[in-house]
């Protein structure tokens, strides 16, 4: 691209065909892209697993917004175990808007357009146009986030108060590049700006005996697609906060 950026839909497709010629027949992959400056922790395995079958392997999305934790010298040495500890007792959650990861199927989206990463959209438009269970893991899911500066792209101000990075803010051509690229997209797609985690009905979080617990939960300020929970066929219809729990 002209940002000299990577392009998300070469490196979605090479995990697809690697996968598809690494497994054995009848194997379903699960596939995830997260950002690198974000820590997942021992559940997170397990609840893709959960969200994969609930999507048959085949359509569904899990996200979830992530924590911001400082990390420093002091952390570095401590287990995975006490970082996630930490990060629940001494981190905040960053926002509605703020996803870094995705676990998919390899049908979840009819198609994506060829945006880059490390410009803002893309993320929301991913949620926004995912097909099948779109699940918003926040509760079941700890996502840390590393609070960093941006040295290593050439900045020189340090950590600024709203976290955004000065070179994709002021420096940097393409700073709407994505943007750009959805305006001139499909008329069809679902505008990103509907792909926060609030239009999400389906939530995960955990259960006592270390599985987790699908609920519905419908926001009444949002227009969330409560469609999504029709695809699985051992869903017992009904209100809000009809829960489906299992290991």
């Amino acid at each position: 691209t002209k940002v000299r950026l990577p392009v998300l839909t070469s490196m979605f497709g090479f995990l697809q065909n690697k996968a598809a010629v690494a497994l054995q027949p009848g194997v379903h992959p699960i596939f995830t892209y997260v950002n690198s400056d974000i820590f997942l922790f021992e559940e997170f395995a397990r609840a893709a697993r959960r969200v994969a079958g609930l999507g048959d392997f085949k359509r569904y999305l899990m996200v979830g917004e992530r924590m911001e934790y400082w990390f420093n010298s002091t952390t570095t040495s401590m287990t995975l175990a006490k970082v996630r500890e930490a990060t629940l007792a001494f981190g905040h959650y960053r926002g509605r808007w703020a996803v870094d990861y995705f676990t998919f199927g390899p049908e979840t989206w009819s198609h994506i357009p060829r945006f880059v990463i490390g410009r803002p959209r893309f993320d929301n438009w991913l949620v926004a146009n995912a097909r099948g269970v779109r699940v918003d893991a926040t509760l079941g899911v700890v996502a840390m986030h590393t609070i960093h500066d941006y040295s290593h792209a050439g900045a020189t101000e340090g950590i600024r108060d709203d976290f955004k990075s000065p070179i994709i803010e002021e420096k940097n051509p393409g700073r709407n590049y994505n943007e750009q690229i959805i305006k001139a997209g499909r008329k069809d797609d679902v505008y990103y700006r509907e792909g926060s985690l609030n239009h999400l009905c389906l939530k995960l979080k955990p259960s006592r005996d270390n599985g987790f617990c699908f609920y519905r939960a419908d926001n009444t300020s949002y227009s969330c697609t409560g469609g999504d929970l029709q695809v699985h066929r051992n869903w017992v219809s009904g209100a809000k906060g009809d829960i489906l729990c299992g290991k």
